[in-house]
């Protein structure tokens, strides 16, 4: 009996790890989202409908599906306050997709990580709709870096 359930703990691991693609990458302490598995994708490149636009709920429909498909592709854990929430690398409030591509699961730790990227998200936003800097060259920053992108608006 002691051997069926190890040879099933070995296949379940074995399985696990075949389904994950994506990997975490770094910048500084933070983690990166997979440029592969999460490139970003854009829903609007139009500033005024990101910034005059109402709330952004009308796009958010993330599924609880594509939440368990992001932490698959990723081989996450959910771990309360360690790891994570899933997060669209370029934010709905900046004109992102609600779609696979633009969903990853971001880990609250190591610091900086999903609290410090939403302070960034809301810093950009405002950045946009002041017309300080556009909506694209936000975009890109966020989904290019966004810990590169957080370095440069807060360590003024």
């Amino acid at each position: 009996m002691r051997k069926f359930l190890l040879i099933q703990f070995v296949f379940l691991v074995a399985s696990a790890a075949r389904a994950q693609k994506a990997h975490y990458g770094h910048g500084g302490s933070a983690l990166l989202p997979d440029p592969v598995a999460t490139p970003g994708l854009v829903r609007t490149t139009n500033t005024d409908e990101v910034c005059h636009g109402g709330s952004t709920r009308r796009f958010r429909h993330t599924t609880a599906q594509m939440k368990k498909a992001a932490y698959v592709e990723y081989g996450a854990v959910k771990k309360a306050g360690i790891c994570c929430e899933v997060d669209h690398l370029i934010p709905l409030e900046l004109g992102g997709a609600d779609n696979l591509k633009n969903l990853w699961p971001q880990p609250y730790r190591p610091i900086p990580g999903a609290y410090e990227k939403d302070k960034l998200e809301n810093y950009l936003y405002r950045e946009v709709c002041a017309r300080r800097i556009s909506l694209t060259g936000a975009q890109r920053e966020i989904a290019t870096d966004w810990y590169e992108a957080y370095l440069g608006a807060f360590r003024k």
